[in-house]
């Protein structure tokens, strides 16, 4: 039996797992499996990760090779010191681009943002392949 306690007023550690069918539809049911999760999240967290999701489920439908249907995995985990929200899918990795450059760009600052919402971030080459980012708390 586990048993979770917490005399700090900050939430005891958990971890959720939620499948996603690849498509169009996939950015919009990440959200909605954070916003079910919002309880264990301050605000802020919320904010920024239902921004990050949205962001790195697109790329993933995008970019990935996931065909339609295909499973991507959100993962969320909350510990007392941070947060870590994750996106596996069945591509091998990218190398994150530079910010050099970026004010020519049309486009592509998805990525961009996403580091100005997170503490840190980084990419677990695959298959399958996963994006990590973290928030302190």
């Amino acid at each position: 039996m586990t048993c979770h306690t917490s005399t700090s007023g900050v939430p005891p550690a958990t971890a959720v797992r939620v499948s996603l069918a690849a498509g169009p539809d996939a950015p919009g049911r990440a959200r909605e499996a954070l916003t079910a999760l919002a309880s264990s999240l301050h605000e802020r967290e919320r904010n920024a990760l239902l921004l990050v999701a949205s962001e790195l489920v697109t790329n993933s439908v995008r970019h990935s090779g996931a065909r339609r249907g295909e499973a991507l995995e959100l993962i969320l985990s909350t510990e007392p010191a941070r947060v870590r929200l994750a996106v596996q899918d069945p591509g091998s990795g990218f190398d994150p681009p530079s910010a050099a450059g970026a004010r020519e760009r049309i486009g592509g600052w998805g990525l961009a943002l996403v580091a100005e919402l997170v503490d840190r971030w980084w990419v677990e080459p695959g298959p399958p392949k996963q994006v990590v980012c973290e928030l302190d708390r």
